[in-house]
């Protein structure tokens, strides 16, 4: 599975723990360990609230254990949040 940023603005700090909340959650996708990279896509998602990329993967999870209505909010989170960063 291919995973993929964004954010009206965080810390410093908080920017850099949503990038490796992401990182790690990569990780547990390509273990197949979908309940730990959902955590850590949520994780990111609290630490950064505009971050598409957080959204996009954990919508990603959503879809593939087939939460469909889970996985359609989260896509349509990343894209407002991709437009206001446009």
């Amino acid at each position: 599975m291919k995973l993929q940023h964004g954010q009206s603005s965080p810390s410093t700090r908080e920017n850099l723990q949503a990038v490796k909340a992401i990182e790690q959650g990569i990780q547990y996708v390509e273990n197949d360990e979908d309940d730990r990279a959902i955590e850590c896509f949520s994780e990111a998602i609290r630490l950064n609230p505009e971050c598409a990329r957080a959204y996009r993967c954990r919508g990603q999870i959503f879809s593939k254990t087939g939460k469909w209505a889970k996985a359609e909010r989260d896509v349509s989170k990343a894209r407002r949040a991709e437009a206001r960063q446009a």
